[in-house]
């Protein structure tokens, strides 16, 4: 069995890959849009002559409706990101934003079930969500990844999990 990092260490090697030169402005350009869409959102819902439009029922879902397919995008582009780098590979946000294009259906739909996946555990208590959300930390990496499908990564997630719950629960807690 593999032993897990200190996360002490992992958040130093992140912070390494965001911060180096090479990569701090391409990691911005994939992640910017999100911040300032949800910025825009904000500062619409509070200006009274936006309020009424953004800020009214029809309004609220369309902005979540648009902020999630945004956000899910965002995620997925800056885990395919973080995978060039982390291969030694020089990063293209263009590519990188291509490859995510043509991988986002099914990532979306991998999202969604988790999200509801989620739901359903928050529904049910705390601890449910919290047992979910720790077998499943890593199903995302692995979709994404290894290109695998839905439930290969569901139960790969698990595997990796099975023997050390408490170490992945600790570090998703700190994080």
């Amino acid at each position: 069995m593999k032993k897990l990092e200190n996360p002490f260490e992992i958040i130093k090697e992140s912070w390494n890959i965001f911060t180096d030169k090479k990569n701090f402005l391409p990691l911005v350009k994939i992640y910017l849009p999100s911040g300032i869409f949800t910025l825009a959102m904000t500062l619409m819902i509070q200006v009274p002559a936006t309020k009424n439009i953004v800020g009214g029922a029809t309004g609220t879902i369309i902005t979540n409706i648009l902020s999630f397919l945004l956000l899910v995008f965002v995620n997925l582009a800056g885990i395919q990101a973080v995978i060039e780098i982390t291969k030694g590979n020089s990063l293209s946000v263009k590519s990188v934003l291509k490859n995510a294009l043509s991988d986002y259906p099914r990532f979306l739909v991998f999202s969604v079930l988790i999200y509801f996946i989620y739901a359903l555990g928050m529904v049910l208590w705390v601890i449910p969500f919290l047992i979910a959300a720790t077998w499943l930390s890593f199903s995302i990496f692995i979709f994404v990844e290894k290109r695998r499908g839905i439930v290969v990564s569901l139960k790969e997630s698990i595997a990796l999990v099975k023997g050390r719950f408490w170490k992945v629960l600790g570090r998703m807690t700190a994080f």
